[in-house]
């Protein structure tokens, strides 16, 4: 469940971070720097802009598959 890239569109940040830190998957830690490089920025944001960050750092980070995904949300 922590792997679902629609969460972080939609739930607490903070508390999405602290779950994904007690994993040690490696999807987990790729959503976990994806997290932290875009937490503060994307707060506030509109649904479609938090998925256009999110897919931007994702691809930044290598994470190009996750990328995708969050694409497909927006």
């Amino acid at each position: 469940m922590l792997d679902d890239v629609s969460l972080i569109m939609v739930t607490d940040l903070n508390r999405m971070l602290r779950a994904l830190g007690r994993s040690d998957s490696t999807r987990a830690r790729q959503l976990t720097e994806i997290l932290i490089r875009g937490i503060y920025a994307v707060r506030d944001a509109a649904l479609s802009d938090r998925a256009a960050h999110f897919a931007l750092i994702a691809r930044q980070t290598g994470a190009d598959a996750i990328a995708e995904e969050i694409a497909e949300l927006a």
